[in-house]
Protein backbone atom coordinates (compact mmCIF):
# COMPACT_ATOMS: atom_id res chain seq x y z
CA UNK A 1 0.00 0.00 0.00
CA UNK A 2 2.66 2.42 0.83
CA UNK A 3 5.34 0.99 -1.82
CA UNK A 4 8.74 2.36 -1.03
CA UNK A 5 8.74 4.86 0.79
CA UNK A 6 12.00 6.94 0.96
CA UNK A 7 14.31 7.91 -2.12
CA UNK A 8 17.08 4.78 -2.66
CA UNK A 9 20.57 6.64 -1.76
CA UNK A 10 18.66 9.59 -0.57
CA UNK A 11 16.51 8.80 2.52
CA UNK A 12 18.03 6.58 5.42
CA UNK A 13 14.18 5.62 6.07
CA UNK A 14 10.88 5.94 4.47
CA UNK A 15 7.63 7.27 6.23
CA UNK A 16 4.06 6.40 5.43
CA UNK A 17 0.92 7.59 6.81
CA UNK A 18 -2.57 5.60 7.37
CA UNK A 19 -5.60 8.03 8.12
CA UNK A 20 -8.47 5.85 9.58
CA UNK A 21 -12.03 7.61 9.75
CA UNK A 22 -12.40 6.33 13.26
CA UNK A 23 -11.60 4.08 15.77
CA UNK A 24 -13.34 1.00 14.20
CA UNK A 25 -11.61 1.77 10.94
CA UNK A 26 -8.27 2.34 12.93
CA UNK A 27 -8.31 -1.12 14.14
CA UNK A 28 -9.14 -2.81 10.83
CA UNK A 29 -6.48 -0.94 9.52
CA UNK A 30 -4.17 -1.90 12.06
CA UNK A 31 -4.83 -5.58 11.99
CA UNK A 32 -4.58 -5.43 8.04
CA UNK A 33 -1.32 -4.06 7.47
CA UNK A 34 0.62 -3.72 10.43
CA UNK A 35 0.10 -6.64 12.46
CA UNK A 36 -1.29 -9.04 9.46
CA UNK A 37 1.54 -12.16 8.05
CA UNK A 38 3.23 -10.98 4.97
CA UNK A 39 1.29 -11.67 1.80
CA UNK A 40 2.10 -14.29 -0.04
CA UNK A 41 4.90 -14.12 -2.95
CA UNK A 42 3.62 -15.56 -6.52
CA UNK A 43 6.54 -15.88 -9.27
CA UNK A 44 5.82 -13.50 -12.02
CA UNK A 45 7.97 -15.70 -14.48
CA UNK A 46 4.11 -16.87 -14.55
CA UNK A 47 2.23 -13.76 -15.38
CA UNK A 48 1.02 -14.14 -19.06
CA UNK A 49 3.44 -13.21 -21.04
CA UNK A 50 6.59 -12.85 -19.07
CA UNK A 51 8.86 -16.08 -19.21
CA UNK A 52 9.10 -15.33 -23.13
CA UNK A 53 10.92 -12.25 -22.27
CA UNK A 54 12.96 -14.41 -19.87
CA UNK A 55 13.58 -17.13 -21.55
CA UNK A 56 14.86 -14.82 -24.53
CA UNK A 57 17.39 -12.66 -22.23
CA UNK A 58 19.17 -16.38 -20.80
CA UNK A 59 19.83 -17.31 -24.30
CA UNK A 60 21.05 -14.35 -25.50
CA UNK A 61 23.05 -13.89 -22.15
CA UNK A 62 24.60 -17.41 -23.37
CA UNK A 63 23.21 -19.32 -19.55
CA UNK A 64 21.91 -21.83 -21.50
CA UNK A 65 22.34 -22.71 -25.30
CA UNK A 66 19.83 -26.16 -24.78
CA UNK A 67 16.72 -27.21 -23.71
CA UNK A 68 18.06 -29.25 -20.94
CA UNK A 69 20.28 -26.54 -20.09
CA UNK A 70 16.94 -23.72 -20.02
CA UNK A 71 14.93 -26.26 -17.61
CA UNK A 72 17.85 -26.95 -15.24
CA UNK A 73 17.94 -22.94 -14.97
CA UNK A 74 14.82 -22.15 -14.73
CA UNK A 75 14.95 -25.47 -11.99
CA UNK A 76 16.31 -22.65 -9.38
CA UNK A 77 13.21 -20.02 -9.76
CA UNK A 78 10.51 -19.34 -7.05
CA UNK A 79 8.42 -20.62 -10.32
CA UNK A 80 10.07 -24.45 -10.09
CA UNK A 81 9.55 -24.05 -6.47
CA UNK A 82 5.68 -23.23 -6.42
CA UNK A 83 4.53 -24.92 -9.64
CA UNK A 84 6.35 -27.85 -10.11
CA UNK A 85 9.20 -28.92 -12.82
CA UNK A 86 6.64 -30.79 -14.44
CA UNK A 87 4.64 -27.38 -15.17
CA UNK A 88 8.19 -25.44 -15.37
CA UNK A 89 8.90 -27.72 -18.28
CA UNK A 90 5.41 -26.93 -20.09
CA UNK A 91 5.72 -23.17 -19.68
CA UNK A 92 9.05 -23.31 -21.28
CA UNK A 93 8.09 -24.98 -24.05
CA UNK A 94 5.29 -23.09 -25.17
CA UNK A 95 7.80 -19.85 -24.43
CA UNK A 96 10.47 -21.59 -26.58
CA UNK A 97 7.65 -22.40 -29.45
CA UNK A 98 6.86 -18.40 -29.73
CA UNK A 99 10.24 -17.77 -29.62
CA UNK A 100 11.22 -19.84 -32.86
CA UNK A 101 7.91 -19.14 -34.52
CA UNK A 102 8.87 -15.40 -34.55
CA UNK A 103 12.22 -16.31 -35.42
CA UNK A 104 13.81 -14.81 -31.88
CA UNK A 105 15.52 -18.32 -31.47
CA UNK A 106 16.42 -20.93 -34.26
CA UNK A 107 17.31 -24.61 -33.09
CA UNK A 108 20.06 -26.34 -34.74
CA UNK A 109 22.88 -28.50 -34.16
CA UNK A 110 21.35 -29.38 -30.92
CA UNK A 111 21.30 -25.78 -29.57
CA UNK A 112 19.27 -22.72 -29.35
CA UNK A 113 21.25 -19.71 -30.94
CA UNK A 114 19.54 -16.51 -30.92
CA UNK A 115 18.87 -14.49 -34.72
CA UNK A 116 19.79 -11.33 -35.01
CA UNK A 117 16.80 -9.83 -34.66
CA UNK A 118 16.17 -11.70 -30.79
CA UNK A 119 19.79 -10.25 -30.08
CA UNK A 120 18.40 -7.08 -30.74
CA UNK A 121 15.23 -7.25 -28.94
CA UNK A 122 16.84 -8.57 -26.03
CA UNK A 123 19.77 -5.99 -26.30
CA UNK A 124 16.96 -3.02 -26.73
CA UNK A 125 15.25 -4.26 -23.20
CA UNK A 126 11.68 -4.44 -25.15
CA UNK A 127 9.61 -7.84 -24.87
CA UNK A 128 9.65 -10.03 -27.63
CA UNK A 129 5.92 -9.28 -28.62
CA UNK A 130 6.87 -5.66 -28.43
CA UNK A 131 9.57 -6.76 -30.95
CA UNK A 132 7.17 -8.67 -33.20
CA UNK A 133 4.04 -6.25 -33.50
CA UNK A 134 7.09 -3.42 -34.56
CA UNK A 135 8.51 -5.69 -37.48
CA UNK A 136 4.83 -6.12 -38.68
CA UNK A 137 4.29 -2.75 -38.72
CA UNK A 138 7.54 -1.56 -40.00
CA UNK A 139 7.16 -3.75 -43.06
CA UNK A 140 3.35 -2.73 -43.57
CA UNK A 141 5.27 0.99 -43.75
CA UNK A 142 8.19 0.64 -45.73
CA UNK A 143 8.57 2.11 -48.68
CA UNK A 144 5.21 4.35 -47.31
CA UNK A 145 4.84 8.20 -45.49
CA UNK A 146 2.44 6.61 -42.40
CA UNK A 147 0.74 9.41 -40.41
CA UNK A 148 1.27 10.20 -36.95
CA UNK A 149 -1.32 8.65 -35.65
CA UNK A 150 -0.08 5.03 -37.34
CA UNK A 151 3.21 4.96 -35.83
CA UNK A 152 2.09 6.13 -32.33
CA UNK A 153 -0.39 3.43 -32.67
CA UNK A 154 1.92 1.15 -33.69
CA UNK A 155 4.00 2.21 -30.44
CA UNK A 156 0.78 2.12 -28.53
CA UNK A 157 -0.26 -1.52 -29.24
CA UNK A 158 3.10 -3.15 -27.97
CA UNK A 159 3.30 -4.65 -24.42
CA UNK A 160 5.67 -2.40 -23.51
CA UNK A 161 3.71 0.67 -24.01
CA UNK A 162 0.70 0.84 -20.98
CA UNK A 163 -2.76 2.33 -21.70
CA UNK A 164 -5.43 4.63 -20.68
CA UNK A 165 -8.00 4.61 -19.56
CA UNK A 166 -11.36 4.69 -22.41
CA UNK A 167 -14.20 6.05 -20.34
CA UNK A 168 -17.75 5.51 -21.92
CA UNK A 169 -18.18 8.76 -22.77
CA UNK A 170 -15.02 8.85 -25.35
CA UNK A 171 -15.56 5.25 -26.98
CA UNK A 172 -18.02 7.01 -29.49
CA UNK A 173 -15.83 9.66 -30.71
CA UNK A 174 -12.74 7.69 -30.80
CA UNK A 175 -14.65 4.70 -33.00
CA UNK A 176 -15.49 8.14 -35.68
CA UNK A 177 -11.93 9.12 -35.75
CA UNK A 178 -10.63 5.17 -35.62
CA UNK A 179 -12.83 4.50 -39.21
CA UNK A 180 -11.77 7.84 -40.63
CA UNK A 181 -7.43 6.88 -39.82
CA UNK A 182 -5.32 4.65 -41.47
CA UNK A 183 -3.33 2.34 -39.31
CA UNK A 184 -0.18 -0.07 -40.33
CA UNK A 185 -1.83 -2.66 -37.89
CA UNK A 186 -5.38 -5.02 -38.87
CA UNK A 187 -8.14 -2.90 -36.77
CA UNK A 188 -10.89 -5.36 -35.13
CA UNK A 189 -14.12 -4.87 -35.86
CA UNK A 190 -16.98 -3.28 -33.06
CA UNK A 191 -18.13 -6.57 -32.28
CA UNK A 192 -14.79 -8.62 -32.07
CA UNK A 193 -12.62 -9.30 -29.33
CA UNK A 194 -9.65 -6.83 -28.53
CA UNK A 195 -11.76 -3.75 -29.89
CA UNK A 196 -11.91 -2.03 -26.35
CA UNK A 197 -8.22 -2.09 -26.47
CA UNK A 198 -7.95 -1.16 -29.66
CA UNK A 199 -9.80 2.07 -28.81
CA UNK A 200 -7.81 2.66 -25.45
CA UNK A 201 -4.59 2.08 -27.79
CA UNK A 202 -5.69 4.93 -30.20
CA UNK A 203 -6.04 7.01 -26.93
CA UNK A 204 -2.99 7.20 -26.07
CA UNK A 205 -1.82 7.34 -29.70
CA UNK A 206 -3.99 10.73 -29.91
CA UNK A 207 -2.50 11.79 -26.52
CA UNK A 208 1.23 11.50 -27.66
CA UNK A 209 0.29 13.08 -30.85
CA UNK A 210 -1.07 16.23 -28.88
CA UNK A 211 2.34 16.33 -27.02
CA UNK A 212 4.84 15.79 -30.32
CA UNK A 213 2.36 18.89 -31.87
CA UNK A 214 3.22 21.25 -28.52
CA UNK A 215 0.14 20.69 -26.68
CA UNK A 216 0.71 22.19 -23.18
CA UNK A 217 0.96 20.16 -20.27
CA UNK A 218 -2.55 21.63 -19.61
CA UNK A 219 -4.08 20.89 -22.71
CA UNK A 220 -3.05 17.36 -22.07
CA UNK A 221 -4.96 17.14 -18.79
CA UNK A 222 -8.06 19.01 -19.70
CA UNK A 223 -8.52 16.86 -23.28
CA UNK A 224 -7.02 12.91 -21.88
CA UNK A 225 -7.29 13.56 -18.32
CA UNK A 226 -3.40 13.03 -18.16
CA UNK A 227 -1.25 14.59 -15.20
CA UNK A 228 2.18 15.57 -15.64
CA UNK A 229 2.98 12.16 -13.93
CA UNK A 230 1.27 10.20 -16.94
CA UNK A 231 2.57 12.14 -19.61
CA UNK A 232 6.29 11.63 -18.43
CA UNK A 233 5.58 7.68 -18.30
CA UNK A 234 3.89 8.01 -21.77
CA UNK A 235 6.39 9.65 -23.13
CA UNK A 236 9.29 8.17 -22.02
CA UNK A 237 7.96 4.46 -23.07
CA UNK A 238 7.19 5.45 -26.51
CA UNK A 239 10.63 7.25 -27.09
CA UNK A 240 12.30 4.11 -26.28
CA UNK A 241 9.63 2.20 -28.66
CA UNK A 242 10.84 4.40 -31.06
CA UNK A 243 14.25 3.76 -30.53
CA UNK A 244 13.22 0.59 -31.11
CA UNK A 245 11.79 0.57 -33.69
CA UNK A 246 14.36 2.59 -35.47
CA UNK A 247 17.09 -0.01 -34.69
CA UNK A 248 14.90 -2.83 -35.97
CA UNK A 249 14.11 -1.13 -38.96
CA UNK A 250 17.98 -0.52 -39.93
CA UNK A 251 18.34 -4.19 -38.90
CA UNK A 252 15.65 -5.39 -41.73
CA UNK A 253 17.03 -2.51 -43.80
CA UNK A 254 13.68 -0.67 -43.85
CA UNK A 255 13.17 2.88 -44.84
CA UNK A 256 9.86 4.51 -42.93
CA UNK A 257 9.28 8.12 -43.11
CA UNK A 258 8.89 10.00 -39.91
CA UNK A 259 10.43 7.03 -37.95
CA UNK A 260 13.81 8.33 -37.72
CA UNK A 261 13.13 11.62 -35.50
CA UNK A 262 10.24 10.46 -33.98
CA UNK A 263 11.95 9.62 -30.51
CA UNK A 264 13.36 13.25 -30.36
CA UNK A 265 10.06 14.33 -30.94
CA UNK A 266 8.47 12.50 -28.23
CA UNK A 267 11.13 13.25 -25.63
CA UNK A 268 10.91 16.90 -25.91
CA UNK A 269 7.29 17.31 -27.30
CA UNK A 270 7.56 19.36 -30.84
CA UNK A 271 7.35 19.63 -33.92
CA UNK A 272 10.22 18.26 -36.13
CA UNK A 273 10.94 21.63 -37.37
CA UNK A 274 12.30 22.50 -33.96
CA UNK A 275 14.70 19.16 -33.99
CA UNK A 276 17.73 21.26 -34.10
CA UNK A 277 16.96 23.70 -31.68
CA UNK A 278 15.77 21.43 -28.72
CA UNK A 279 19.30 19.96 -28.70
CA UNK A 280 20.93 22.98 -27.68
CA UNK A 281 21.25 22.79 -23.68
CA UNK A 282 18.99 24.67 -21.98
CA UNK A 283 16.14 24.74 -24.59
CA UNK A 284 13.25 23.02 -24.21
CA UNK A 285 10.41 22.98 -26.31
CA UNK A 286 8.98 26.75 -25.25
CA UNK A 287 12.15 28.51 -25.64
CA UNK A 288 12.87 26.34 -29.21
CA UNK A 289 9.59 27.76 -30.32
CA UNK A 290 10.61 31.18 -29.09
CA UNK A 291 13.83 31.35 -31.46
CA UNK A 292 11.71 29.67 -34.23
CA UNK A 293 9.05 32.05 -34.55
CA UNK A 294 12.30 34.79 -33.94
CA UNK A 295 14.15 33.22 -37.43
CA UNK A 296 16.02 30.57 -35.72
CA UNK A 297 15.99 27.28 -37.70
CA UNK A 298 19.38 25.85 -36.18
CA UNK A 299 22.79 26.21 -34.45
CA UNK A 300 24.35 27.81 -37.39
CA UNK A 301 21.67 30.76 -37.55
CA UNK A 302 22.20 31.01 -33.42
CA UNK A 303 26.19 30.81 -34.34
CA UNK A 304 26.26 33.98 -36.74
CA UNK A 305 24.53 36.37 -34.26
CA UNK A 306 25.27 37.74 -30.96
CA UNK A 307 24.36 36.90 -27.42
CA UNK A 308 22.59 39.99 -27.43
CA UNK A 309 20.49 39.22 -29.91
CA UNK A 310 19.01 36.13 -27.98
CA UNK A 311 19.41 38.10 -24.75
CA UNK A 312 16.21 40.05 -25.73
CA UNK A 313 14.03 37.30 -26.56
CA UNK A 314 11.55 35.84 -23.83
CA UNK A 315 12.16 33.37 -21.74
CA UNK A 316 15.96 34.05 -22.50
CA UNK A 317 18.87 36.21 -20.31
CA UNK A 318 21.83 37.22 -20.78
CA UNK A 319 23.75 34.10 -19.13
CA UNK A 320 21.22 31.81 -20.88
CA UNK A 321 21.82 33.72 -23.98
CA UNK A 322 25.36 33.47 -23.76
CA UNK A 323 25.33 29.97 -22.70
CA UNK A 324 23.35 28.76 -25.65
CA UNK A 325 25.02 30.90 -28.31
CA UNK A 326 28.58 29.52 -27.24
CA UNK A 327 26.97 25.80 -27.47
CA UNK A 328 25.76 26.89 -31.30
CA UNK A 329 28.97 28.25 -32.32
CA UNK A 330 30.73 24.59 -31.22
CA UNK A 331 28.03 22.61 -33.01
CA UNK A 332 28.39 24.72 -35.96
CA UNK A 333 31.96 24.44 -35.88
CA UNK A 334 31.69 20.48 -35.59
CA UNK A 335 29.70 20.37 -38.47
CA UNK A 336 31.96 22.56 -40.43
CA UNK A 337 30.45 25.85 -40.44
CA UNK A 338 32.04 28.89 -39.63
CA UNK A 339 31.66 29.66 -36.39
Amino acid sequence: MAGRAGRPGLDPYGEAVLIAKGEEDRQELLARYLLAPPERIVSQLQQSGNLPAYLLGTIVAGYASTPQQVTEFFSHTLLAHQFGLERLRELLGEALQFLLAEELVRSWGGGLHPTPFGELVAKLYIHPLSGVVLREGLHRAAGRAPGELALLHLLAHTPDMEGLRLWQAEAGELAQLARESEFLLPVPGPQEPGYREFLEEVKVSLALRAWINEASEAELEEEFGLGPGDTYRLREEAAWLAYAADKLAGLFGLEVMGLRGLRARLRYGVREELLGLVKLSGVGRVRARVLFEAGFRGPEEIARKKPASLARLPHFGPALAKQVWEEARRLSQLAGEPG
